[in-house]
């Protein structure tokens, strides 16, 4: 714990009043974890589901709601971690009431939905801040340090498969990816090449997508919730290195080779041989943890400072372009 609170002293901010719509896996979450931070201060939490409501363990001050609108006269923040389809009507209904709020990913069911909520946002001068959670894990944050002249990007996202999914596999997992190769690389997508398969629901439940760039930069992403196991990873291929991120463990690896001989007239051998750095970085704990710590800064401060809501659009925006191109759902 005593990392977290370093953390919230060197943001030097007081405990923000904060709600949470949603009680499902990743509503759920946010309380667990809203329940143990120092920088939030759960006071009330809201679901359609009465008897859900009654089965969860908080305590005895926190308040529980069916009606949302409830919320805004109690709460500094509110965190939406509802269906997707709720995400646009919910952020409107504090935003409009000039609260502000963290909608998990993605932003919006529809890109006109997420410029409107991007646009009241402005309007109300009230923060908007997008849930994507693998901003704040601690390996993402120290990447760019890493990074000198990267060619190419390796994502891969791969999960058992779980029954809640209501969507393409694209907007569910991938978009994650997305929103980091967006941030990590700033060059303009210019070609999508995509494939996917539908094996558990009526959308892609695996897909694999080449991007390529306009400054000559490449990407394949990578991702399944039809898996065997829980893989998070980014390979990063530059002119000197391959960066590579464990999302899971929290670490980064660097790659280098240092030495190559090749055959002769001799008879000489191929061989080469490489280093393996592991650098040091600052663990920050859990990315949820963290990214509620951004969020009551970004509450207190009125100003975001990581994840914008135009970053989380543009995602959402090559996110249904890839989607329109998987062969299978064209």
């Amino acid at each position: 714990m005593r990392k977290y609170l370093e953390l919230w002293k060197k943001f030097k901010m007081p405990q923000i009043k904060v709600g949470i719509i949603g009680t499902g896996v990743m509503g759920g979450n946010h309380i667990r974890v809203a329940g143990r931070n120092s920088a939030v201060d759960l006071v009330a939490v809201c679901d359609s589901d009465i008897e859900r409501l009654n089965a969860l363990e908080v305590g005895e001050d926190v308040e529980l709601l069916l009606d949302p609108s409830k919320m805004l006269d109690i709460c500094d923040g509110i965190i939406i971690a509802t269906p997707t389809e709720y995400h646009s009507p919910l952020g409107k209904l504090c935003l409009e009431a000039g609260v502000p709020c963290l909608i998990e990913k993605p932003l919006a069911s529809t890109v006109s939905d997420g410029e409107e909520l991007i646009a009241l946002s402005k309007k109300n001068n009230t923060v908007l801040m997008a849930g994507h959670i693998e901003r704040f894990n601690s390996a993402v944050l120290a990447l760019p340090e890493f990074l000198k002249d990267p060619f190419h990007f390796e994502f891969r996202r791969i999960s058992p498969f779980s029954p809640r999914v209501r969507e393409s596999i694209v907007t569910d997992l991938m978009i994650h990816d997305l929103e980091l190769l967006l941030h990590l690389n700033p060059a303009q997508v210019t070609s999508i090449q995509t494939i996917g398969q539908s094996r558990k629901t009526e959308w892609a439940d695996s897909a694999n997508v080449l991007l390529t760039f306009d400054d000559g930069s490449t990407a394949h992403l990578s991702a399944s919730r039809i898996g065997q196991q829980k893989i998070r990873s980014i390979e990063i291929s530059q002119s000197e290195s391959v960066v590579h991120a464990d999302l899971l463990r929290q670490d980064v690896t660097i790659s280098k080779v240092d030495h190559v001989e090749f055959s002769t007239e001799g008879g000489m051998r191929y061989r080469q041989s490489g280093v393996l750095e592991v650098p040091f970085i600052q663990n920050n704990g859990e990315p949820l943890m963290v990214e509620q710590m951004a969020f009551a800064n970004a509450v207190e401060k009125n100003d975001l400072t990581l994840v914008s809501p135009e970053s989380a659009l543009a995602a959402l925006k090559l996110a249904f372009e890839i989607d329109s191109q998987i062969p299978a759902f064209a």
